[in-house]
């Protein structure tokens, strides 16, 4: 399971919406170091591109958060994809080893990219955001108490209303959840009625 710093200072960050037809998204990357003479970028081999898929498990109006225990601050279930693990296979494993529940991802909903500076150490992560369509046995609800396997966290359901007040990591996804995990179709990722509609908790 991949946290995050109490403190994040991004140095550059973009979010872009995924086709969900698409099975690879295609970045031009920026690295913090800026451009070296001639145009190419500095990119130390010891620091590489971290990618990392969440998901957004909703329930009605709440949405389930990862939550630290020592620092308060939130963030969407998920991890590191290992080298040669397809994604949606990364959060399935991410879910499973953090609350023990078998579930059903999704399509790609968000991208995000974020380049911060944690520990006086540059960072560089890609962020795949999904769907997760079920989690535990329950094909029709999800689970209303989601128990933690870790030491580190807490899972919670916060409701959509309650996001601008939670400290939730990167400020790009609170930004998404705030608008209820999706924008206008035309300007940016959004959830259809009828495929993304939310499952209600029993």
């Amino acid at each position: 399971m991949q946290g995050l710093s109490e403190r994040q200072r991004p140095i550059s960050g973009v979010s872009a919406p995924a086709d969900t037809t698409l099975s690879a998204v295609v970045f031009h990357v920026e690295q913090a170091a800026g451009p070296r003479q001639g145009g190419s970028y500095d990119r130390p081999m010891h620091q590489p591109i971290e990618t990392i898929a969440r998901g957004l498990i909703r329930s009605g109006s709440r949405v389930l958060l990862c939550r630290n225990r020592k620092h308060g601050y939130h963030y969407l279930p998920g991890g590191h994809i290992e080298f040669g693990e397809p994604a949606r296979a990364s959060l399935t494993r991410e879910l499973l080893e953090e609350c023990g529940l078998e579930s059903r991802v999704g399509p790609l909903l968000l991208t995000e990219e974020q380049v911060f500076t944690q520990k006086n150490k540059n960072r560089h992560e890609i962020t795949l955001i999904f769907r997760v369509d079920r989690l535990g046995p329950n094909p029709t609800t999800m689970p209303d108490d989601v128990k933690s396997l870790e030491d580190k966290i807490d899972f919670v359901w916060a409701d959509l209303a309650s996001v601008p007040d939670l400290v939730i990591y990167p400020e790009s996804t609170k930004a998404w959840l705030a608008s209820g995990g999706g924008v206008h179709e035309s300007d940016g990722p959004f959830l259809p009625a009828d495929a993304g509609a939310p499952i209600d908790a029993g």
